[in-house]
């Protein structure tokens, strides 16, 4: 081999290690971002969780107390729906 040629290989070996180097960099960061993501998401769906579970108790105990106001309320949005839905089906 030539000594212009070893000089090429050692530019081109150096080059790739800095390319490889730069990789797991941006790789690590890429990874640390996901995870922080990861567990932002898990605590918004935890949040929510409890946020619904509470709703659907104060719901239960709502209707339970006063059944016939839901009821009427649940029949005339039926009432209204089905108004609504036979007016368009009509043209």
């Amino acid at each position: 081999m030539s000594i212009a040629t070893m000089n090429g290989h050692k530019k081109m070996t150096k080059a790739l290690d800095q390319l490889n180097k730069a990789v797991e960099e941006k790789k690590s960061e890429i990874e640390e971002s996901l995870e922080h993501l990861k567990r932002n998401a898990q605590r918004t769906l935890d949040d929510a969780k409890e946020t619904i579970v509470e709703s659907a108790e104060t719901v239960n105990k709502e209707v339970h107390t006063n059944p016939w106001a839901y009821i009427g309320g649940a029949a005339t949005c039926a009432l209204l729906a089905g108004f609504v839905i036979g007016r368009l089906t009509k043209k």
